[in-house]
């Protein structure tokens, strides 16, 4: 029985050695950078959007914080239009007083109603191959390689009301919709792996900040978003609204 009794003393000696390395392992590690756009000096208008976002003489370039933020702007049919990233700190949340065909002049803001970085992706944009120019597409200063950790994402307000009530263009969701998000990183222009996000599922509509994990694309020299929903028309794309909102970038160098 003494003998039987040291070993079981032994082995559980072994076992706690084993858990507090472990646990030494865990604590040696270094936590990541984060990118969080609170932290950045931005300019913004009256209604609480970046100053430069419709800039086109010339087109105003998006570095903040070390990334490079991918950031168009043109005039269409005498209308300025803009793609890709845009910083808001716009907290307009009074839709039900706007008719809907006025919805997307308040287009800035997260339905958090919190600073961020608005997302605004080409929806004509093709999804079976990396696009040369993503419209939206983070990289870091100099091109510098970088792994991503995680990321905070969240539907923007104008997107979320629609989904919810529909409007002239797009559909009230019910249990059959969907809209996805997907991260994608790319190295050396090989695609490193993806991530999907779901901003809707049915009428389960992302309403908070959640974080992502991004470790699985490895070492990029970029990421870029898509999206994809079920209200699409095979010639225009997709009839939602095609806004994200993120923040709080984790990733190491």
């Amino acid at each position: 029985m003494k003998v039987l009794r040291k070993i079981g003393l032994s082995l559980l000696t072994i076992a706690v050695i084993g858990t507090l390395t472990a646990c030494e392992d865990d604590d040696d590690k270094p936590l990541p950078s984060v990118f969080n756009i609170e932290e950045c000096s931005v300019l913004y208008t009256t209604d609480g959007y970046w100053a430069k976002c419709y800039d086109t003489d010339p087109v105003a370039t998006l570095g903040l914080g070390g990334f490079n933020f991918s950031h168009s702007a043109e005039i269409s049919w005498g209308t300025p239009v803009w793609n890709g990233f845009c910083p808001s700190q716009s907290n307009f949340s009074d839709f039900d007083k706007v008719p809907s065909s006025d919805w997307w002049q308040h287009q800035w803001s997260a339905i958090t109603y919190s600073q961020n970085m608005l997302a605004f992706w080409d929806n004509q944009e093709k999804l079976d191959e990396i696009p040369v120019s993503p419209s939206c597409k983070i990289s870091r200063f100099e091109d510098v390689p970088f792994r991503p950790e995680s990321i905070e994402v969240t539907n923007s307000a104008y997107a979320y009301n629609v989904m919810k009530k529909g409007n002239d263009f797009s559909a009230a969701f019910d249990s059959s919709s969907w809209l996805k998000l997907y991260v994608i990183g790319v190295k050396a222009g090989v695609e490193t792996g993806r991530v999907t996000i779901d901003l809707a599922k049915g009428t389960d509509i992302l309403a908070k900040w959640s974080k992502f994990a991004l470790s699985s694309l490895g070492e990029v020299d970029y990421i870029y978003f898509q999206m994809e929903s079920s209200d699409t028309d095979p010639q225009w794309g997709m009839n939602t609204p095609s806004y994200f909102c993120i923040n709080n970038i984790a990733y190491y160098n």
